[in-house]
C-alpha cells in the first residue's frame, strides 16, 4: 500500500505541475506559484509521512483541539434563532 500512494502523490503532484504550475509560470504569477508550490509541499509531506508511517511532522489534530473551542465560541455567537 505504501507504494502506490507514493506512486499516487507523485503523479498527482506532477499533473498539477503540468497543468497549474505552467500558465502560472507563462503569466509570470510568482506569488500564485510559491503559495500554490508551499500548500503541495506541506501536503506531501504529510502524505509521505502517512505512508511511510514515520511520525516526525506534528499531528495537525491538537491544533484543531486548540482551535475547536474558539470556533464554538463564534458559531454561538453568530447563531440565529
Amino acid at each position: 500500500m505504501p507504494i502506490t500512494l507514493v506512486y499516487s502523490l507523485i503523479i498527482l503532484s506532477l499533473l498539477f505541475f503540468l497543468l497549474e504550475g505552467k500558465p502560472l509560470i507563462k503569466k509570470q504569477l510568482w506569488k500564485e506559484l510559491i503559495v500554490a508550490a508551499f500548500f503541495l509541499t506541506v501536503a506531501l509531506s504529510y502524505g509521505l509521512e502517512f505512508a511511510m508511517n514515520w511520525n516526525v511532522l506534528p499531528n495537525p489534530n491538537n491544533l484543531l483541539l486548540i482551535v475547536k473551542p474558539i470556533s464554538e465560541a463564534f458559531e454561538g455567537f453568530f447563531q440565529v434563532n
